[in-house]
């Protein structure tokens, strides 16, 4: 008030700045701001919070579209795009998508909804100066995005092929991430080339489902993890028919049909505690009708499908978070 008055002069406005330096604490020669609280630093928006992690249990059309929306999935795609474009010359393309992506590793039905499900719950959860592990890797856009966001993490990937070790390596020089990003050939149905607790964040991208006993994979996740880590998973789950006579063929391709998918989340439940699961059962959520499912056919990918004896196959996509208490 003082300072409005026209004819106040120098004394009251000097004797109003003293006052409210004594009295309220004001910085000399500052404005009072409201507060920001900090959180994790993130490449959407500079926060992510917890609301933003997508949800867990099997994808839904209604979950992708509003995922398709979002500030999260457009800096996926861009950074997958940017990927692409300007790296591809470094990998060998002959492999197939997995192992040298040629356009596009975010494009991949489920993957449209996996990579982000993984991107929002590692960026929220991991502890500062994590160490990741990514079991069945591949080579693609997803640890260069995680080490890029984060400049605390160090990203171990395993998988099958020792000759994905070079193209990781030239990958994380191009991307100056070579001292935290590191590859190893491993068998993922053996005991795994890691000293146990020494992990915070292990997460595996549509990998159990290609198994023959997935359900040591999850051992041995959860021998790697610290107390108190994360293991985030998502796996194809086989909705098409089961008939004892090509049961044999079906397997070769896809080892999780529902029966063993609810025995691989009983397993999960008794190695760690699940983090926001789902309010419905697995048989409501497969009963859903906006239930986002693959359907593979002769006519769409036929030499595949002929090849495993496959007329007509059903896939939908379960993504889940359990917490490592002890």
């Amino acid at each position: 008030v003082l300072f409005a008055m026209p004819h106040g002069g120098w004394l009251p406005q000097l004797l109003c700045l003293l006052w409210g330096v004594t009295v309220l604490g004001l910085p000399t020669g500052s404005i009072a701001t409201p507060k920001v609280q900090k959180t994790k630093r993130s490449a959407v928006n500079g926060t992510l919070d917890r609301n933003e992690c997508l949800p867990t249990g099997f994808i839904t059309a209604p979950k992708v579209q509003k995922l398709k929306r979002s500030a999260v999935y457009n800096t996926l795609d861009r950074f997958d795009r940017l990927f692409h474009e300007r790296l591809s010359a470094l990998v060998n393309v002959s492999e197939g998508q997995f192992g040298a992506p040629a356009k596009t590793s975010l494009h991949h039905w489920s993957r449209e909804y996996e990579y982000p499900f993984h991107f929002t719950w590692i960026n929220q959860y991991a502890p500062p100066n994590a160490t990741l592990l990514d079991l069945g890797s591949g080579v693609n856009f997803f640890p260069f995005l995680l080490a890029t966001t984060r400049n605390d993490f160090r990203l171990h990937l395993l998988d099958v092929k020792p000759s994905f070790a070079e193209r990781i390596k030239r990958l994380a020089l191009a991307y100056k991430v070579d001292r935290r990003v590191d590859y190893t050939a491993a068998d993922l149905e053996q005991p795994l080339p890691l000293p146990s607790a020494t992990v915070d964040v292990v997460y595996c991208v549509s990998v159990m489902e290609h198994l023959a006993s997935p359900g040591l994979l999850l051992d041995e996740a959860f021998r790697l993890l610290k107390p108190g880590g994360m293991f985030i998973v998502t796996f194809d789950v086989l909705l098409g028919p089961m008939g004892e006579k090509d049961a044999k063929r079906w397997k070769r391709a896809f080892s999780v049909d529902l029966s063993i998918a609810r025995r691989l989340l009983q397993k999960l439940s008794s190695l760690g505690k699940q983090l926001s699961p789902p309010t419905i059962s697995v048989e409501a959520q497969v009963a859903d009708e906006a239930l986002w499912v693959d359907i593979l056919k002769p006519g769409r990918r036929e030499r595949k499908a002929r090849a495993i004896g496959i007329s007509d196959l059903s896939l939908a996509v379960y993504c889940g978070v359990w917490l490592k208490e002890r």
